[in-house]
């Protein structure tokens, strides 16, 4: 029987009155008819618990509203920071890159100037070579 099993689960090794006491309370809840009875006898008395349930539901909506806006607050930031990073990473990319322009372009404009030089010198070396060669010929 549900008693048994009751009685099995719960393994009574308790008070007499505790055991008595649950037992009459079982047997209650077991005939609905009795239980709902019970509660529409003490409906007067249970209304201050409706009153707290009731404020109980609305604290736990304010909660969830506020989880909802914190969440809602922290992924504003995120995308903020995320927006700050890229922004600062670009331009930090951006300093790479001009640096990295005037190194090489000043070594390459060196190099450049270098290779100019030897034209110029070699060039007056010709000039000198073929000037000196014309006035010989002359």
């Amino acid at each position: 029987s549900e008693e048994d099993i009751a009685n099995e689960v719960l393994n009574n090794d308790k008070d007499p009155m505790l055991a008595s006491f649950e037992k009459n309370r079982f047997q209650t809840q077991l005939s609905a008819d009795d239980w709902n009875a019970q509660i529409m006898e003490n409906e007067d008395e249970l209304a201050p618990l409706s009153m707290v349930m009731k404020r109980l539901a609305i604290l736990e909506d304010e909660k969830n509203a506020a989880d909802k806006l914190l969440e809602e607050e922290y992924q504003r930031r995120m995308d903020n920071e995320d927006k700050y990073y890229l922004e600062k990473r670009k331009v930090l990319e951006e300093a790479i890159t001009d640096i990295q322009e005037e190194v090489y372009m000043g070594k390459g404009s060196k190099v450049e100037e270098g290779k100019e030089e030897m034209d110029v010198k070699s060039g007056e070396k010709e000039g000198v070579k073929s000037s000196t060669a014309t006035e010989f010929s002359a």
